[in-house]
């Protein structure tokens, strides 16, 4: 059951719309002026012109026991007559989703946001996207607010509550965008980018995000499809928001960032991890599910989910982009599969399904059946009677299967079979677990199909994954 917006407690001297307007206003806007500066209009004087600031909507993240009640801690303050104990719910942030809108200008733009505050009231952004609407477009529509359960667990099986920010928008011209890109290709990528971990001391992150970004960055991506990116309120050293650090390589990129799971420490402390999409085109929608679990079984405690985002490049109008992480249980990721082909068919047209699926195209399910999750993908097989129908494995269309790195499978210091993902941090790649699925259609074909691969291993891997990179071609526009 979804957390209530409720007044802003710890700024009663602030109504919460002032709050937005000083507080979390001037961070938008300061991230438009770095990356988007065109964007913004400007007066006969040549001054900015300054937005209002609409449908503004926030949401306390609250931990609770049974994603229903509330969970209480207990803070201790010292007093001169002896320790005070309070009870306090256990709120880890809250999100706000806002639209930043220029009227009466001859283009009017609006910039939609969803900004998180830290305990510490300190605001992060967890997603921006845009449109430019004008006579020749769709007016812009008003943005959906849709709420939802979002679970959510700490090592203690805590699970926290939220809700998601779901904002819709017509899609702008293609020839007002900036940055315009007008080829009939699409390159996407999916990457597993570790979190913040390291091979050695917290130090060595920076060294290695800056690998990551700049293997990102040089690729060219159209759409980049993330896993495992984290906020950890204890990284100080570099910044709690991975987010923010991606967006630095990625400066001209809409994105979305959605929390899956949350490991909140002592109650208070903000760990959160989940899935992003950038893009260089206009986001026209995005939404996601959870994926159902049994946090009985300890491969499938975490919670997981799969996001979805619309995209409008100037050949596919309606590309679709779904973007998962699975559990480590093969019958969570044999239930999990179905959950989201059931989720991509409510969206027709040409559709990608990408990320790390922690599974092998060889693996054997409970079931005694070779490649169950993987065939189910491919519509070989049926699991409880639903089967997948037009899904192509994006490696295999160009490439032969590769042989995992085990014990009889190669010759001593035999050159492994290329189509490998993981892992990098040992001195050879073991398996293949990350993918993408391409759901074509008329007048779309799938050009080439590669790895995102600066050649890093161990210590200096730019992640624990390597990429996969597709390109798509389009006749269509």
């Amino acid at each position: 059951m979804g957390i209530p917006l409720q007044t802003f407690r710890g700024h009663t001297n602030l109504t919460e719309l002032q709050y937005v307007e000083e507080k979390l206003k001037p961070v938008s806007l300061q991230h438009l002026q770095k990356f988007y500066v065109d964007t913004i209009p400007k007066n006969p004087t040549g001054d900015f012109v300054f937005p209002t600031v609409t449908n503004v909507q926030r949401t306390k993240l609250q931990c609770t026991s049974d994603n229903q009640t509330p969970l209480f801690y207990q803070e201790v303050s010292p007093s001169r007559s002896g320790d005070k104990f309070q009870k306090k719910k256990a709120i880890i942030g809250i999100s706000f989703m806002l639209t930043l809108k220029w009227e009466n200008t001859d283009d009017s733009i609006e910039h939609k946001f969803v900004v998180t505050l830290s305990r510490e009231r300190i605001p992060y952004l967890y997603s921006h996207t845009f449109s430019l609407p004008s006579k020749q477009c769709h007016a812009a529509s008003e943005s959906n607010l849709r709420q939802e359960d979002c679970p959510t667990e700490s090592s203690a099986s805590l699970q926290g509550n939220c809700q998601s920010l779901d904002t819709s928008s017509s899609v702008p011209c293609q020839d007002e965008v900036p940055n315009k890109y007008t080829s009939s290709l699409v390159t996407v990528v999916t990457y597993n980018i570790w979190n913040f971990q390291t091979l050695g001391p917290e130090e060595m992150y920076y060294a290695r995000i800056k690998r990551l970004g700049k293997l990102v960055s040089e690729s060219q991506a159209d759409v980049i499809a993330f896993q495992e990116v984290r906020f950890d309120f204890s990284k100080l050293i570099n910044g709690p928001s991975q987010i923010d650090h991606l967006r630095e390589y990625l400066p001209l990129y809409q994105f979305v960032f959605q929390p899956a799971m949350s490991f909140p420490k002592d109650f208070v402390g903000r760990i959160e991890e989940g899935l992003a999409i950038f893009s260089r085109y206009p986001i026209k929608s995005h939404d996601y599910i959870l994926l159902s679990r049994i946090s009985a079984d300890d491969e499938d405690r975490h919670q997981r989910i799969c996001l979805h985002a619309e995209i409008e490049t100037p050949r596919i109008k309606n590309l679709h982009v779904f973007v998962t992480h699975l559990a480590l249980s093969q019958t969570a990721r044999e239930r999990s599969v179905v959950e989201i082909w059931n989720f991509m068919e409510k969206y027709p047209g040409p559709a990608l399904l990408m990320g790390d699926l922690n599974a092998e195209p060889h693996e054997k399910s409970i079931r005694k059946q070779p490649f169950l999750t993987f065939r189910f993908l491919m519509g070989e097989v049926e699991i409880n009677g639903t089967r997948t129908e037009g899904l192509r494995d994006g490696w295999l269309l160009f490439h032969k299967e590769p042989r995992p790195n085990a014990p009889g499978k190669y010759q001593m210091n035999e050159e492994k079979d290329e189509g490998l993902t993981f892992s990098t941090l040992d001195g050879d790649l073991r398996k293949r677990i990350d993918y993408i699925f391409i759901r074509e259609e008329s007048g779309i074909n799938t050009q080439s199909v590669g790895l995102l691969d600066d050649n890093g291993r161990q210590s200096v891997a730019a992640s624990d994954h390597l990429g996969v990179k597709v390109v798509l071609n389009s006749e269509n526009g």
